[in-house]
């Protein structure tokens, strides 16, 4: 793709998922965040070898040639649920997304720092 225009990575970006994902329902939020909803409860070792396919696709996207190149990563944050509340309330899809965003930004600070380190 060469050096791939913030329209063309958004929308390839949503292709990926559905091909990743395919079992999933995805939805753009706003920017360049995705939620993405599975109707079934994905082990750890599963659902971390589709995020670093995930992660390759949209890498695939860039050609780094110059150390300042554009570089992107995909930070995922995930949350499960059975659907049912914490403490008898009733499940409450601003929290659960709120909870899952606050763990996308715990994974994207240790993208940034793992960057620092190279």
């Amino acid at each position: 793709y060469g050096h791939a225009r913030g329209d063309d990575v958004l929308k390839r970006t949503a292709d990926f998922i559905r091909e990743v994902f395919p079992d999933g329902i995805a939805a753009r939020l706003g920017g360049d965040e995705y939620a993405l909803l599975l109707d079934r409860i994905m082990d750890d070792d599963e659902y971390a070898m589709k995020e670093e396919l995930l992660q390759q696709k949209v890498l695939s996207l860039f050609r780094r040639r110059e150390p300042d190149d554009l570089y992107v990563t995909i930070s995922v944050g995930k949350i499960s649920t059975d659907g049912t509340g914490d403490n008898g309330k009733s499940f409450n899809v601003d929290s659960f997304l709120h909870q899952a965003d606050n763990n996308m930004y715990e994974v994207k600070r240790k993208h940034h720092m793992a960057q620092l380190e190279k």
